[in-house]
């Protein structure tokens, strides 16, 4: 028995110094390697400015290390956004992931019950597009809402260039949110979607891998996402100066108080005005004239001459086909491919499914509304969102029984302060 003891305490004191040591090391290397990496990335940035390449200075490099901290956050979660040192084997062969300049980029921009949903599959049945649902909600729950806007701009440009490393939250939040990969030809279609043996009723897919993600991505010229979650448009300045990226973006906007009767009805809630609901009226409102006057007022920022275009949800709704090959002559995307052609014609005459169904009798439900809003509501919703009904050629109605009659348009034509922005730029 003593011999035993004698010799069994040694092996347990190895075993515990063997995992100090090996922490140990772990942690200096790590701290050796950050070392290394900041050295080498001054040395780069003092000798640009040497040879007056660039400034070289705190201010040119806080810009770079505050997108080391976005994309570590995007892979590791937010506990790693203090660890840039984390994100380095990340960049290494950037140029793998670099995206062809013939590519197109599109992105579309809107507040919730706008119909994006419906516009988004003009994108999602076109075989040749790697269309995304709502992919910024991923990190809506995870990022402050300080950084947000930089975490959205880092979490496109990856979509856009096909960045997904291991462990990416967009991966692992597709992975288990089924309504947003469900929403998306390519990410629940071969060979991005293996069945998923399961007793549930609908059909599931297995976890998304990096490298297959990645490698089906570099396939696509053509992409396009789908969000509610841009609430300024001037946080996607950093995308349209990409001169990687090809971007379009198209803003997506509503009639308020069609939105706001859309609400009601998805949320189950009374359509009287309370002093609640007049609130989030008028944030919405505010919202929308903040990004209206910022495209429109003199002088429009260079940045979104020939890439931006404001499109209507009544516009779409009424003359579907018509719109939709007009936002394809804008993306540059050629002539509406035909099974996108019979798309619509399957999904624009009869109304079915849930609140979040795609599938609409576009003709009539574009003006639903106004037979089911009380007419204190609309009345309350004008007098809060006037400059926006303004902007965006909407008549206000002062009576109910007009408010009522079908035969009364309350849709004028798009005012002429926006046809200025949808033409191209001139390449000279």
């Amino acid at each position: 028995m003593n011999i035993r003891r004698m010799f069994y305490r040694p092996r347990a004191c190895c075993s515990f110094a063997v995992i100090t040591y090996a922490f140990v090391l772990g942690v200096t290397f790590t701290l050796i390697q950050t070392a290394s990496e900041i050295f080498i990335d001054s040395f780069r940035h003092g000798k640009q400015d040497l040879n007056g390449n660039g400034a070289g200075n705190t201010a040119d490099q806080s810009p770079q290390l505050a997108q080391i901290i976005r994309r570590s956050i995007l892979n590791y979660g937010p506990r790693f956004q203090v660890l840039p040192s984390l994100f380095s084997k990340y960049d290494e062969n950037a140029d793998d992931y670099s995206t062809p300049k013939t590519a197109t980029h599109i992105l579309i921009v809107t507040n919730r019950r706008s119909g994006s949903s419906f516009l988004g599959q003009l994108f999602n049945q076109n075989k040749n597009i790697f269309f995304h649902f709502e992919p910024l909600k991923s990190i809506e729950q995870t990022v402050p809402r300080q950084f947000f806007p930089g975490n959205s701009t880092e979490m496109i440009s990856d979509i856009f260039k096909c960045r997904f490393p291991p462990k990416h939250l967009l991966l692992n939040f597709y992975s288990r949110n089924y309504l947003h990969r469900m929403s998306s030809r390519v990410l629940s279609s071969s060979p991005l979607c293996e069945p998923e043996e399961t007793s549930a009723k609908r059909p599931t897919c297995k976890a998304l891998k990096s490298t297959t993600t990645r490698s089906e991505c570099t396939k696509y010229k053509q992409f396009a996402i789908k969000t509610i979650r841009f609430a300024k448009l001037q946080d996607i300045e950093p995308l349209a100066r990409d001169p990687s990226l090809n971007l379009k973006i198209i803003h997506l906007v509503r009639d308020p108080r069609g939105t706001f009767i859309s609400r009601a009805k998805s949320e189950k809630k009374p359509m009287d005005m309370t002093a609640d609901e007049l609130n989030n009226v008028r944030y919405l409102c505010l919202r929308m004239q903040q990004n209206l006057e910022f495209v429109t007022n003199v002088p429009t920022p260079d940045w979104l001459k020939g890439i931006y275009k404001i499109v209507r949800y009544e516009d779409m709704a009424r003359k579907p086909a018509e719109t939709a090959q007009d936002i394809y002559d804008f993306a540059g995307l050629g002539r509406l491919p035909r099974n996108v052609v019979q798309w619509l014609r399957n999904n624009t005459k009869t109304s079915r499914g849930d609140s979040y169904a795609v599938t609409r009798n576009s003709s009539a439900t574009w003006q639903e509304w106004r037979y089911s809003i009380p007419f204190e509501t609309s009345v309350g919703i004008q007098d809060v969102c006037r400059d926006v009904l303004r902007l965006l050629g909407y008549r206000e109605v002062p009576m109910q029984y007009l408010l009522r009659d079908a035969r009364e348009d309350l849709l004028k034509p798009l005012p002429s302060i926006w046809n200025s922005l949808h033409r191209p730029k001139d390449i000279s």
